[in-house]
């Protein structure tokens, strides 16, 4: 035991369990042991388990299974081989199943390499600060936050937290907003765009309020790119708002695609 425990010592870390353990059992003074040969890890075979030892149905607390397992089993544990006992082996087993049951799964699928969709955010616009010369021009910094809503029914683009910093000009006798804004999906992973509401695009007369350029993301969205023109739909401000805020839907018309 003490052998085995100082090879274990020497091993990386128990997150890369699943990816750098490989059990094999050799073979075991009176019986086969119920674990079979993989290549990437612990395999359980839980029926041969139930037909080895009682109980069958499951795995008993490790004190118990002191008491009723301590049969001894050589086993190979990256090229070194040692000698255990059979209830030793199965509290690595559980472990190994534990860690595999535990590796985060992506909640939101990857998009297509390129393709249109159609996407809306609520939008609250808070003013951040303001620089204002009368007679000349005023910009007002604006910070815009809201959930995306897919209208079309897709995942992409649906329930991602979005976030925006603005800056509003008045000035000449002309108004614009222009900015950028990050949408970031229950993945944590991001796509990220410009806008500017003098950018038209013109075969779309509906969206006349701007242009959304995606420029890139991270994760399932690197390499984006896309165009978004967009409308602006004035909504009443949610209650609790701060002072001067106000909403804006936006609904947007996506084209996308990957970079090779």
């Amino acid at each position: 035991m003490t052998a085995f425990l100082s090879n274990w010592g020497t091993c990386p870390s128990i997150n890369s369990l699943t990816h750098q353990l490989r059990v094999f059992l050799l073979r075991s003074e009176e019986d086969e042991w119920p674990i079979s040969k993989h290549s990437h890890g612990i395999d359980v075979n839980r029926e041969r388990i139930s037909n080895a030892f009682e109980p069958p149905a499951a795995l008993l607390p490790p004190v118990q299974i002191l008491k009723q397992h301590s049969k001894p089993a050589s086993i190979e544990i990256l090229g070194v081989t040692s000698m255990v006992n059979k209830s030793l082996i199965l509290i690595m087993a559980s472990a190994a199943v534990g860690a595999l049951s535990s590796v985060p799964v992506q909640a939101v699928e990857t998009p297509p390499n390129s393709g249109t969709t159609s996407y809306t955010t609520h939008f609250v616009f808070v003013p951040k600060s303001t620089v204002d010369i009368p007679g000349v021009g005023k910009a007002v910094a604006l910070e815009a936050t809201g959930p995306t809503e897919n209208t079309k029914g897709d995942s992409f683009l649906n329930d991602m937290k979005a976030k925006c910093e603005a800056v509003s000009i008045e000035t000449a006798g002309k108004k614009w907003i222009d900015g950028a804004c990050a949408l970031t999906d229950v993945d944590g992973d991001v796509v990220f765009s410009t806008f500017d509401t003098r950018d038209l695009d013109k075969t779309q007369p509906k969206m006349d309020c701007g242009t959304h350029i995606i420029t890139g993301g991270t994760g399932k969205y690197r390499g984006i790119t896309g165009k978004e023109p967009f409308a602006c739909i004035n909504k009443d401000v949610p209650a609790g708002s701060p002072e001067g805020a106000f909403a804006i839907d936006i609904p947007h018309n996506t084209t996308w695609q990957f970079k090779s």
